[in-house]
């Protein structure tokens, strides 16, 4: 009996050795889901923004029925919209504005929130956006009060292409055959008043 306890003094090297490598290779795997958490939870984000900012639109279309015309477009983003347009509409309670001079200042105003220019950064002394959608292209379209607002933007992952809208399709923002953009495409009705 004595012989057998005798055995059994303590971890052999090699047991160490196969312990260390099954809690590295753990390690190992848990941070593979951290980032592949993480960068889930960056295309909710961008979705979430898309669909956030699409909404705003339409909101704005609405208060503004009889210039739907005017808010069509395609290819929106990156600061297309170089200037404020003239005048500043966005507090606008005298109706000083047109209809038209309203949709103008409703898509800069928008173009700025979809390239996120309310969060800034200074790299070398120049201020760059960092909020907003990754590379973002807005088209939208509009046919007897129908309105179809879509918005594409680079996703991480290659998918198949979503085929409801040619937005952002050949500029050569979203990888190779555009199979990195990701997008969200929106139909409703509004009503010229």
């Amino acid at each position: 009996m004595q012989r057998a306890n005798q055995n059994q003094r303590g971890f052999s090297l090699i047991e160490v050795m196969v312990s260390t490598m099954i809690i590295s290779v753990s390690v190992l795997g848990m941070a593979g889901m951290q980032i592949t958490a993480k960068r889930a939870g960056h295309e909710a984000v961008q979705r979430t923004s898309a669909t956030a900012l699409s909404t705003d639109l339409i909101e704005r279309m609405r208060a503004n029925p009889t210039a739907l015309g005017d808010y069509v477009t395609s290819g929106l983003g990156g600061s297309s919209i170089t200037a404020e347009p003239t005048p500043d509409c966005s507090n606008d309670t005298t109706n000083a504005c047109s209809p038209a001079q309203k949709a103008a200042h409703d898509l800069w105003e928008w173009e700025q929130a979809l390239d996120g220019a309310a969060e800034t950064r200074d790299e070398s002394g120049t201020e760059v956006f960092v909020g907003g959608l990754l590379n973002p292209t807005a088209c939208v379209s509009e046919s007897s009060g129908e309105l179809t607002i879509s918005i594409a933007w680079e996703g991480y992952q290659s998918i198949s292409s979503p085929g409801l809208s040619g937005c952002g399709t050949g500029l050569g923002k979203y990888g190779v055959d555009d199979a990195k953009r990701q997008l969200l495409s929106i139909t409703t009705f509004i009503t010229e008043q």
